[in-house]
C-alpha cells in the first residue's frame, strides 16, 4: 500500500503565525480599551461620591454650628467659665447628644482670669463627617466665634427703667398707670432737685442721693451709700453701705413709719423719721426728734440725740444719750457701757450678740444691645451708597426683596419719595413717603455731619426702619419701629413714634392713616402682618431677636460694626436725645446713655447700655418725663435684677462670625 507524504512549506507556516499575532494585538488593545473605560467611569463615579461627601459634611458642620449655639443658651455662668478656660493647647471638647457626624472643641474665649472669668466670645472648630470609614469620607470643618450674653428673669417685678451708668436728674420722672414697676440703676442715683415717683422700688449698685422732696416708692436700696436731704417716703430702705436721712421721713403712703432700714454700715437718722426696725452691723445714731417705734439692733455704739423714743435696742457697742428724757422713753440693753437715767433705761450685758445678717443685694446684669444684629429684621435699611440712598427692602407685601433707590416725585401738589429699581432711577413703581403740600424740604435727607434727618412727612409707609448712622427725627408722626446704628434725636412740633406693636393693627396691616389718594394699601410688613391684612387678628405677630422684642421697640440707638478683615468690633452711637414734646410709644433703648432736654411722655421701657464705657457720659434727665404703662405686658423686656429681690440668669448666644479651616 503506497503512503503520500504532504510537505508544508515555510511560507505558508509563517503566514499563520503572523494571524495569531494579530488576532493577540487586536485583543490586547480592546481590552486596554475596555479597561481604561471601565477605570475613566470608576474615577468619576468617586469623584462624585466625594464631591457629594464633601456637601454633606459642610451641611453636618453648619448642623452643628446651630447645634452649639442653642446648647450655649443652656449655660449657667459656671459652667461658661469652664469653657472660657479653653486654648489651643487646651481645647474642650463638646459632647453633642443625638447629632451624628458632628465633633465640636472650643479652642479659645476672650475670658481673663480673676478680671472676666465669665466669656463674652467663645471660639469653637465645628467638624462634620460624612462616609466615615470608607473611601469616600470626608470632613469638613468650620471655625467659629459665638457672641455671648447674660440676661436676668428677675424674680421681683418688672423694671420700666433700667439704666446701665450713672444717672443724674434735674428733672422728674413719673410712673403712671401701674406701680408694680422697678426702677434700677447700674451706678450712681444723683437727684439735683430731681424726683422719682410712682415705682415699686429704686434700687442702684453704687450710691443713691436724693436732695429734692417727693421721691417715692416702696423700696429704696442700693449697694452704695443712700443720703435722703429732702421728704421722701419709702416703706423700706436697705443700703450695702451707710444710711443717712437728714429730712422729714415717712412710708409710701405719707403717714405710716418707715418699716425697715437695714444698712451694712453706720445708720445715721437727722430729722423727725417715723421709723418701725432699723438693723445695722456698723454704728447708729438718732437726732431730730426721730422716733422708733420697735427694734434698733447695731453690731456698733448706738448714740440718741433729741429723739421721741426708742421703743427697743440692741448695740455690741455702747450707748450714749445726750437727752435723758425722751417723750417716749428709751430701753433695751448693749455689750458695752449702758444708761438709766430719767425715761431711759439701757442696761449692760458682757455677753449679748446681736444677730445682724450681712445684707446682700443683687448685681444686675444686661444684655447687649446692638442695632446692627437688628438690621436683618428691617423692613426698609437705609444706606448710602456713594451720593445715592440705597434702600434694601424685605419681607413687605407686594415688593420684591432687594435694593432700591431713592426719588422724589411731584404728582398734583403731592411729593412723593419712591423706590425705584435701578440706579438711574426710571423705573419707580413703589411709594415710601407721602408729603401734601409744596414743601421745599426733602422729607427725608442725608448729610455727613449729622446724618439722616426724618421731618415731618404727612405719611411714611409702615414697617421697622433702619439707619446706618445717626438719625435726627424733627416732628412727624411715624407708625414705625425706628433702628439707628448711630444716635438719635427727637426735636421739632411733637414728635410721636408709635412702635409697630403699639400702634393700631388697621394702620400697619391695612394702611387707614395713609391719605385716601394711597388707598387700598397693600405694601404692609409681612413679617408683623400675618396672614391675610384685610382680616384682623387679636395682635400683631412677635419677632424676636434675643430677649429684644422687635415690634416693640419705638426707638433704638448704637452698636458694634465688625471689621470684616480683622473681625474686631468697633462700637459707635447709642445715645437717644428726647427733645420737648416727644411722644414714645414702645420701649427707648440707647445701647448708650439717654438724655431729655424737654418734656416727654413714653409708653414703654427705657433701657441703656452705657457700651461706651466712657466715664464722660452720662444718662441725664433734665425735664419731665413720664412714663406710662398698664400693668399687661409680660417680663421686663430688659436685662436686670430688682432691689436684692433675687434673680435666675440665662445666656444668649449667635455667631459673630466664621470660617472654613
Amino acid at each position: 500500500m503506497m503512503r503520500t507524504r504532504h510537505r508544508i512549506s515555510v511560507r505558508a507556516a509563517q503566514r499563520g503565525i503572523a494571524t495569531i499575532l494579530i488576532l493577540l494585538l487586536t485583543g490586547l488593545s480592546l481590552t486596554a480599551a475596555v479597561l481604561g473605560t471601565v477605570y475613566y467611569v470608576r474615577g468619576t463615579q468617586e469623584q462624585q461620591v466625594s464631591s457629594h461627601a464633601m456637601t454633606q459634611a459642610q451641611v453636618k458642620a453648619w448642623t452643628g454650628v446651630e447645634v452649639i449655639k442653642v446648647y450655649l443658651t443652656s449655660l449657667s455662668q459656671d459652667d461658661l467659665k469652664v469653657l472660657g478656660a479653653a486654648t489651643k493647647d487646651n481645647k474642650i471638647e463638646l459632647t453633642l447628644a443625638g447629632v451624628s457626624g458632628v465633633t465640636a472643641k472650643v479652642v479659645g474665649s476672650d475670658a481673663v482670669a480673676g478680671t472676666k472669668p465669665v466669656p463674652t466670645q467663645l471660639t469653637v472648630e465645628v467638624t462634620g463627617t460624612t462616609a466615615g470609614g470608607t473611601r469616600a469620607q470626608s470632613t469638613s470643618t468650620v471655625q467659629v466665634v459665638y457672641a455671648l450674653a447674660s440676661t436676668s428673669a428677675s424674680k421681683g417685678t418688672p423694671k420700666a427703667v433700667n439704666i446701665k451708668g450713672d444717672l443724674a436728674l434735674s428733672g422728674e420722672i413719673i410712673l403712671k398707670g401701674a406701680e408694680n414697676y422697678d426702677f434700677s440703676v447700674d451706678g450712681n442715683i444723683d437727684t439735683n432737685k430731681g424726683t422719682i415717683v410712682g415705682f415699686n422700688s429704686i434700687f442702684a449698685t453704687g450710691h443713691v442721693n436724693l436732695d429734692s422732696d417727693g421721691n417715692r416708692g416702696a423700696i429704696l436700696a442700693a449697694k452704695g451709700d443712700i443720703s435722703v436731704t429732702n421728704t421722701s417716703y419709702f416703706d423700706v430702705i436697705k443700703s450695702m453701705g451707710k444710711v443717712t436721712i437728714k429730712s422729714p421721713m415717712r412710708g409710701k403712703d405719707g403717714t405710716s413709719p418707715v418699716g425697715l432700714i437695714y444698712a451694712n454700715d453706720n445708720v445715721l437718722i437727722k430729722s423727725s423719721a417715723l421709723i418701725n426696725d432699723v438693723k445695722t452691723r456698723g454704728a447708729a445714731g438718732f437726732d431730730g426728734n426721730s422716733s422708733v417705734r420697735g427694734t434698733v439692733l447695731a453690731k456698733g455704739n448706738i448714740n440718741t440725740g433729741s429723739v421721741a423714743g426708742v421703743a427697743a435696742l440692741q448695740g455690741e457697742g455702747d450707748f450714749t444719750a445726750s437727752s435723758y428724757w425722751p417723750t417716749d422713753g428709751i430701753r433695751g440693753e448693749v455689750k458695752g457701757v449702758g444708761t438709766k437715767q430719767g425715761t431711759v433705761n439701757v442696761g449692760s450685758n458682757p455677753n449679748l450678740v446681736v444677730n445682724v445678717p450681712a445684707l446682700v443685694l443683687d448685681d444686675l446684669t444686661s444684655s447687649e444691645i446692638d442695632a446692627y444684629a437688628l438690621k436683618g429684621n428691617a423692613n426698609y435699611a437705609f444706606e448710602m451708597e456713594g451720593t445715592n440712598v440705597r434702600v434694601t427692602v424685605s419681607n413687605i407685601n407686594g415688593i420684591a426683596r432687594g435694593a432700591y433707590y431713592l426719588s422724589e416725585v411731584k404728582e398734583n401738589n403731592v411729593t412723593y419719595t419712591k423706590l425705584c429699581s435701578d440706579l438711574a432711577k426710571s423705573v419707580c413703581p413703589y411709594v415710601l413717603i407721602v408729603d401734601q403740600g409744596n414743601s421745599k424740604t426733602s422729607r427725608l435727607a442725608y448729610n455727613s455731619t449729622f446724618g439722616w434727618i426724618l421731618t415731618a412727612p404727612t405719611a411714611m409707609m409702615p414697617g421697622v426702619l433702619w439707619f446706618e448712622g445717626s438719625l435726627t427725627i424733627d416732628g412727624g408722626t411715624y407708625n414705625n419701629t425706628i433702628i439707628s446704628t448711630g444716635n438719635i434725636l427727637t426735636k421739632g412740633g411733637s414728635p410721636t413714634v408709635f412702635a409697630l406693636n403699639s400702634a393700631q393693627y388697621v394702620d400697619i396691616c391695612q394702611g387707614n392713616f395713609l391719605p385716601s389718594a394711597n388707598k387700598p394699601f397693600s405694601n404692609y410688613p409681612s413679617n408683623f402682618c400675618p396672614g391675610s391684612a384685610s382680616v384682623q387678628p387679636p395682635t400683631l405677630s412677635q419677632v424676636m431677636v434675643g430677649n429684644i422684642s422687635v415690634g416693640s421697640v419705638a426707638l433704638l440707638a448704637g452698636g458694634y460694626k465688625v471689621d470684616p478683615v480683622s473681625a474686631n468690633r468697633v462700637f459707635s452711637g447709642g445715645k437717644i436725645t428726647l427733645g420737648s414734646n416727644s411722644n414714645i410709644h414702645g420701649d427707648l433703648t440707647a445701647a448708650d446713655v439717654v438724655e431729655t432736654s424737654g418734656a416727654a411722655t413714653i409708653y414703654g421701657y427705657v433701657t441703656t447700655g452705657h457700651q461706651s464705657g466712657s466715664s464722660t457720659t452720662t444718662n441725664k434727665f433734665s425735664a419731665s418725663t413720664t412714663i406710662i404703662l398698664d400693668g399687661s405686658r409680660p417680663g421686663d423686656g430688659s436685662a436686670g435684677s430688682g432691689a436684692g429681690s433675687g434673680a435666675s440668669s440665662a445666656t444668649t448666644a449667635r455667631v459673630l462670625w466664621s470660617r472654613y479651616l
